[in-house]
């Protein structure tokens, strides 16, 4: 759960930021609201804490590797329409 806990951070961040300190703020970010949610859910469900928190983790990889705004699967697939504005003189 210890690895659990260091890499899903990590791995749900690369989805979000591009650079280092970029990346270690989304990463301890990531971490931080999932042990405050796990250990949410954990006393709210009667559950264990640890597997809760990776849980929560978890789930938040699962978001970051589909709504991801580098590299998720919404934005690689369904990418944003492009506009562009013709010159006046071609018209």
């Amino acid at each position: 759960m210890a690895v659990g806990l260091m890499m899903l951070p990590a791995a749900a961040a690369r989805f979000w930021a591009a650079e280092v300190w970029s990346l270690f703020l989304v990463a301890a970010g990531i971490a931080f609201a999932s042990g405050y949610a796990g250990l949410l859910l954990s006393y709210h469900l009667d559950l264990p804490s640890g597997p809760a928190i990776i849980l929560v983790a978890g789930i938040a990889y699962l978001g970051s590797i589909l709504l991801g705004r580098r590299d998720g699967i919404v934005k690689r697939y369904f990418p944003a329409p492009h506009h562009h504005r013709l010159p006046a003189d071609t018209r």
